[in-house]
């Protein structure tokens, strides 16, 4: 099946709010370039330009892989539920000749069987269902936050358009907002900051260590104030990422609170490096930037 991509115009759209892409899919044997032809003509005048085309060799990949995958372990749970069947059955053979010697049909053998592992699968599948939609979901938000880590890094890949990530700031996704926030924070385009301090009041802990992750690299001044006052969070991971944040912005009223947990004994001793390269960075005697990695122990948004 071909697979076509159209962007959205802005006049059908003018607050950019709305999907900027679709992605069709034809029938065999119809021809691309006529559907477009077609549908751009009902849409009436704008800016819509084709992306893409083709079979989607990609999706293809990753969807032939998930099926191999999903038939790799169809046919290992197949040979473990026989083997545990011809194991059982074995054990049971003296019992089974006895029966056939006093009449049993073979019929009769096989529904005997059947039975003696029903209430073991009926066990097994009570148990397995729960347990499956419990790891189901624990796995997607960490493969959720895998993908928005891979999202961020486009954000600095030279050429990264922030008009795109600015165009998600209304989106009705709070999870969106976040990352378009994020990546425009990373980019330093002022439009994120007024974003990210109102995220600042969310009562999500992963939203607002994110939106202060991006606060302290947008290099705005008008930051320094939040970021000062998340010195003193109760979360680690806060306490850090402000570190960093001012240390970034070398935020020289911040030096005497930094000196504090740099010699604070009390504070991790992630907290306390992490400080101490701070103030090594606001008083320029170290040119490298701080590791923005040392005091979190989370990695996502």
């Amino acid at each position: 099946m071909d697979r076509i991509r159209a962007s959205r115009p802005a006049a059908l759209d003018p607050a950019g709010t709305g999907p900027q892409m679709f992605y069709v899919g034809l029938r065999p044997g119809l021809n691309i370039q006529s559907y477009e032809n077609t549908v751009f003509a009902k849409l009436g005048p704008g800016d819509y330009h084709q992306l893409g085309s083709g079979s989607g060799v990609l999706l293809q990949i990753i969807s032939g892989l998930v099926l191999i995958l999903t038939l790799l372990l169809v046919v290992v749970a197949a040979l473990g539920v026989l083997n545990t069947v011809a194991a059982m059955t074995r054990e049971r053979v003296h019992d089974l000749g006895v029966f056939k010697a006093i009449g049993m049909t073979p019929r009769q053998t096989i529904a005997m069987v059947v039975c003696s592992v029903a209430g073991i699968g009926l066990v097994a599948g009570l148990i397995a269902i729960p347990a499956g939609i419990a790891v189901h979901n624990y796995v997607l938000p960490v493969m959720g936050n895998a993908a928005q880590t891979a999202l961020l890094l486009i954000c600095r890949v030279p050429g990264a358009n922030k008009d795109d990530f600015a165009s998600r700031l209304n989106d009705s996704n709070p999870k969106a907002v976040l990352i378009a926030a994020m990546c425009l924070g990373l980019m330093k385009d002022p439009r994120a900051v007024p974003v990210l301090e109102s995220m600042m009041n969310s009562n999500d802990p992963e939203t607002r260590l994110g939106a202060l992750k991006a606060l302290g690299e947008t290099s705005d001044p008008s930051v320094i104030p939040i970021l000062r006052q998340t010195l003193k969070d109760s979360d680690v991971n806060m306490r850090g990422w402000s570190i960093i944040g001012l240390g970034n912005l070398q935020d020289k009223g911040s030096i005497a609170d930094l000196t504090v947990l740099a010699n604070d004994p009390t504070q991790p001793s992630t907290i306390q490096s992490a400080a101490a390269a701070a103030l090594r960075h606001i008083s320029n005697d170290d040119a490298a930037p701080t590791d923005s990695s040392t005091p979190s122990a989370s990695s996502g948004p």
